[in-house]
C-alpha cells in the first residue's frame, strides 16, 4: 500500500508538472508578444518617425526654452525695477539726512535764539527797573502811570514748552511789550529831564532877573550896585564849582546814563559860560564903581547910566540865551570848557583819586574882588 501510495504521489507530480510546463508556456509567449508590440510602439522604426520624434523634441524643448527666456525677461525686469527703487530710496534717505541735519542745525540755532532772548529780556528788565529808579531819585514824588497789565511776567527756562516756534513767538512778544514798556520809560524819564532842566533854567533866569532889578534900581548908587553884582556874581561862580565838583565825583565814581551825563554837562557848560559872563559883568561894575567915585559932573551920571544900560542889555542877552541853549552848536567838548574855566589847573589824573579840594583860580579871584572891594 505503502508503495502505491507513493506511485501515486509521484504520478500527480509529474502530471502536474506537465500540465504547469505547458500553460507556463503559453502564458509565456504571449507575455513575449504584448512586450514585443509595446515596444515597438514605444519605439520608432521608419526614418519618418524617427525625424517626427526628433521634431517633437526640439518643439518641446524650444518652448521650454522660450518659457525660460521670458522667466528671465520677467525676472530681470523686477530686478531693474528694484535697483531703481534702491536708488530712490537711497537719495530719499541722502535727503532726508540733509533735512534732519538742517533741522538739527536750525534747532540749535533756535536755542541759541532762544538763549539771547532770555538773556535781552533780563537785560531790558535790569534796563527798565534802573530807568525807573533813576526816574523816581530826579522827580521824587511823582509816579509813573504804569498800568500793571503793561508788566509782563519774565520768561524762564522753565516755562518754555519745547515748541521752538511757539517759544519762539512767546518771546519775541515777551520782548515787544518790554520794548513798548522800554519806550514808555524812556518817554517819561526824557519828559521828566526836561521838566527838571525848565525848573533849572527858571532858576537862572529868576537869578538874573533879580540880578538886572539891583543893577537897574542902584544907578544912582553905583556903589551899592556893584555889591549887589558882585553877591549875585559870587553866588554863580559857587554854583557852578559846585557843579564841577559834582560831576568830577561822578567822573571818579560809577558811570551814569548818557542821556543824564550830556544833560549834566550841558547845564554845566552853561553855568560856566554864565559865570564867565558874569565876572566879565563884574569887572565893568567894579570899573563902574571906581568911576563913580571920580564922578562930578552930571554928564558923567549920564555917561555912567549909559553903561548900566549897557549892563542890563548884556544881562538881557543872558536871560535869552539860556531859551536858545538847545540849538547851539556844542562843538567845544566839556573836558576844553573845564580846562578853559579851570586856567590849566585842571588835571586828569586827579579823577582817579576822587574829586580834589576845589579851591582854584575862580576861588582865588573871588578872593582878590573882595579884598579890592574892601580897599
Amino acid at each position: 500500500m505503502v508503495v502505491e501510495n507513493i506511485m501515486f504521489f509521484a504520478l500527480g507530480f509529474f502530471g502536474a508538472g506537465l500540465i504547469g510546463m505547458v500553460v507556463g508556456t503559453a502564458v509565456w509567449n504571449r507575455a513575449v508578444r504584448l512586450t514585443k508590440r509595446r515596444i515597438e510602439a514605444a519605439t520608432p522604426v521608419t526614418l519618418n518617425e524617427f525625424r517626427a520624434d526628433k521634431d517633437k523634441l526640439r518643439a518641446v524643448h524650444a518652448v521650454e526654452i522660450r518659457k525660460l527666456e521670458i522667466r528671465n525677461d520677467m525676472l530681470r525686469e523686477k530686478l531693474s525695477s528694484l535697483v531703481s527703487l534702491i536708488d530712490a530710496n537711497g537719495a530719499e534717505m541722502d535727503a532726508l539726512k540733509a533735512e534732519r541735519d538742517e533741522q538739527y542745525d536750525a534747532i540749535g540755532a533756535l536755542q541759541v535764539r532762544e538763549q539771547e532772548l532770555v538773556a535781552r529780556i533780563r537785560d531790558l528788565e535790569r534796563d527798565s527797573a534802573a530807568l525807573a529808579a533813576r526816574v523816581r531819585q530826579s522827580d521824587e514824588g511823582y509816579v509813573l502811570p504804569i498800568h500793571s497789565g503793561e508788566k509782563p511776567e519774565p520768561v524762564s527756562a522753565e516755562q518754555l514748552s519745547g515748541d521752538y516756534r511757539a517759544d519762539v513767538e512767546d518771546l519775541l512778544t515777551a520782548l515787544s511789550i518790554e520794548r513798548q514798556r522800554n519806550a514808555f520809560l524812556e518817554e517819561q524819564a526824557r519828559m521828566l529831564l526836561a521838566r527838571l532842566e525848565k525848573r533849572k533854567k527858571g532858576s537862572i533866569k529868576d537869578e538874573a532877573i533879580a540880578l538886572l532889578r539891583d543893577t537897574l534900581a542902584a544907578n544912582d548908587d553905583p556903589q551899592s550896585g556893584a555889591r549887589v553884582a558882585l553877591h549875585q556874581a559870587e553866588t554863580r561862580i559857587s554854583s557852578a564849582e559846585s557843579r564841577l565838583n559834582a560831576l568830577l565825583a561822578d567822573a571818579s565814581g560809577e558811570p551814569v546814563n548818557g542821556t543824564g551825563a550830556g544833560s549834566s554837562a550841558r547845564h554845566l557848560a552853561e553855568d560856566l559860560s554864565s559865570a564867565e559872563r558874569l565876572d566879565a559883568l563884574k569887572t565893568q561894575v567894579l570899573a563902574l564903581e571906581a568911576e563913580a567915585r571920580d564922578a562930578e559932573n552930571s554928564q558923567h551920571h549920564q555917561a555912567l547910566r549909559t553903561k548900566l544900560g549897557q549892563i542890563a542889555a548884556g544881562v538881557s542877552a543872558l536871560v535869552y540865551q539860556e531859551d536858545a541853549a538847545e540849538e547851539e552848536d556844542l562843538s567845544e567838548s566839556l573836558f576844553d570848557k573845564v580846562l578853559k574855566f579851570s586856567d590849566g589847573s585842571f588835571d586828569p589824573e586827579e579823577l582817579e583819586h576822587g574829586p580834589a579840594d576845589t579851591a582854584g583860580p575862580v576861588s582865588d579871584r573871588l578872593v582878590a574882588l573882595r579884598d579890592m572891594h574892601v580897599r
